[in-house]
């Protein structure tokens, strides 16, 4: 249902936000899809937009272009 994927974005976006600062907010240029670890380059602002994107989804409902 569209409840159901309304959960998942935000159980998404928190665990995101949670990771982010578990790692201290480096930014990575990604994360090992099974471990999570921060892996490439560091600082990339990509990764930061990329958070800010889905937290406007999840709490303002705008969406990405």
């Amino acid at each position: 249902s569209k409840n159901d994927g309304v959960k998942l974005e935000q159980n998404q976006t928190r665990s995101f936000a949670k990771i982010l600062k578990k790692d201290d907010y480096i930014f990575p240029e990604f994360y090992h899809g099974k471990t999570f670890e921060p892996m490439g380059t560091r600082g990339l602002g990509f990764t930061a937009s990329g958070y800010l994107l889905a937290y406007n989804r999840h709490k303002n409902n705008i969406k990405p272009l």
